[in-house]
Formats: C-alpha cells, structure tokens, sequence
C-alpha cells in the first residue's frame, strides 16, 4: 500500500516542517522517505526531485558541523546516501549509485559506529557490483555481511538466512553446486525456524 504509506510520509514532512523549519534535519529526513516512495512507486522524475531537495539540507551533514552530533543525525545521513544510491542503481545510474555508497559506508564507521547504517549500505552496494558484474567485489560484501548478521542476529534470524542465501550465490556463481546447495538449504532450514514453513 505505497500510495497510502506516501501520503502519511508526506504529512509527517509537514509537521516536521512546521515544527522544526523546512532547512531542519528532521524534514529533509521525511523528504528522503518520500522520495524512497516515489522510487518504489516507479515515479522516478518525482523521487528525483524530493532526494535534490533532501540533498539541499542534508547534504551539509557531512561537514565538521555535525560530526558531533552522535547517531541520531548520522542516522538521518546514512539513510538518506542509502536510499538515494538506491534510486541510482534502479535507474542505471551506476557510478553515482556507487559513489554514494561509499560515502554511506565510511560516514556510518565514524564515532559512534553505526553497524546497522553500515550494513544497509553494503547491501545495496552488494546488489550494485553484482549488476556492474564486479563478482570479487560482490563476494567480498557478501561474505563481510554474513559474518556480521551472524554475530549481530544469531542463527535464529530471517536475516542470517538472507545472508546465508548470499554465500550460497557465491558459490553457485563460482560452480561450487555441492556448497551453493548445502547453504541454500541452510538458509531454507532457518527461514523455516523463524518464520514457519508457510
């Protein structure tokens, strides 16, 4: 239901707006989430204008200004260098997909670690080198996020099976059917732990 979840977003941007002013933080965090609906609405002309106006109030994020404003605002800048590289890789803009990225990755590391930040942003970077077909780097990602779903989640969680399922392209890419299998049924087997097996 992304029409009606985009139409509680764009309230919220009001009343962020109204209360803390439309160059606050908070709004331009709104504006993100409103540009990520459009995205996934496939209305790429209007998510592309909402992430410009996000970029013109948090894009100062990354200055010495706010590097002492712990999680709370690194939060707000991680997601939105996430979502907004995300709308570049799902229209074919690769290398600015990739750039901001990075930029996700190395802001979430900064004092006070973001692990969870870090994580979304390997994810989609992840999916990024597999459409460049940059496999070794893809396989990097992929092997440094199951490592950390599974000390972060335990094996108990939909989300180590996400990962597991990643090793297992790995190993399917590299024509290692016998592993690729072995993780895909691991991967199945926890799924069917957590979440049942409808």
């Amino acid at each position: 239901k992304l029409d009606s979840a985009l139409v509680y977003y764009e309230k919220a941007a009001e009343e962020a707006k109204k209360r803390y002013g439309d160059s606050s933080a908070q709004y331009g965090y709104h504006l993100v989430h409103i540009a990520a609906m459009y995205r996934d609405l496939g209305q790429y002309q209007q998510a592309e204008q909402r992430f410009k106006n996000a970029t013109a109030i948090l894009g100062r994020m990354d200055s010495s200004y706010y590097k002492g404003d712990s999680l709370y605002y690194k939060n707000f800048y991680t997601r939105y260098l996430t979502e907004y590289a995300t709308f570049y890789l799902k229209t074919g803009n690769l290398n600015k997909a990739e750039e901001l990225c990075l930029r996700a990755c190395k802001m979430a590391l900064r004092e006070p670690v973001d692990m969870t930040a870090h994580s979304s942003a390997l994810d989609v970077l992840s999916m990024l080198y597999g459409k460049m077909g940059f496999y070794a780097k893809q396989d990097s990602i992929l092997v440094r996020r199951f490592e950390f779903y599974k000390e972060i989640y335990g094996e108990k969680h939909p989300a180590y099976a996400v990962a597991l399922g990643g090793l297992a392209d790995i190993y399917q890419r590299q024509q290692n059917f016998e592993k690729a299998d072995s993780m895909f049924r691991k991967a199945l087997k926890a799924n069917q732990q957590v979440l049942g097996k409808n």
